[in-house]
């Protein structure tokens, strides 16, 4: 089983955890993690690697990992809450303030 962490060690769910068998390079089906991050893979003896996307990103990547039996593992993925807050000098709060966010996701 794996559960899958952000950059601040919290569980993180919804996360597409895919998994290769590294020998072979065979892909098996993939699932996501629970509420709280955890996904359970029924694998036979070998190494696998495991890459985790977040809404079709690739967010995080276990490689080669040898399973020879039951196995807990931890996937961290590039992901962080993020804050802003529009202060003054005086590091007080400004209300009423409009902010624009704009992203893009980089693969």
């Amino acid at each position: 089983q794996i559960q899958t962490k952000n950059l601040a060690n919290e569980a993180v769910a919804g996360i597409m955890v895919h998994v290769y068998n590294a020998t072979t390079d065979e892909a098996l089906d993939p699932e996501i993690t629970n509420a709280t991050g955890w996904v359970r893979f029924l694998l036979d003896p070998g190494n696998y690697s495991f890459i985790a996307f977040w809404k079709d990103v690739e967010v995080g990547i276990l490689p080669n990992q040898v399973i020879e039996e039951n196995k807990t593992l931890t996937l961290e993925c590039s992901l962080a809450h993020v804050k802003i807050a529009i202060e003054d000098e005086a590091h007080v709060a400004l209300p009423f303030i409009d902010v624009i966010l704009m992203y893009s996701y980089t693969t």
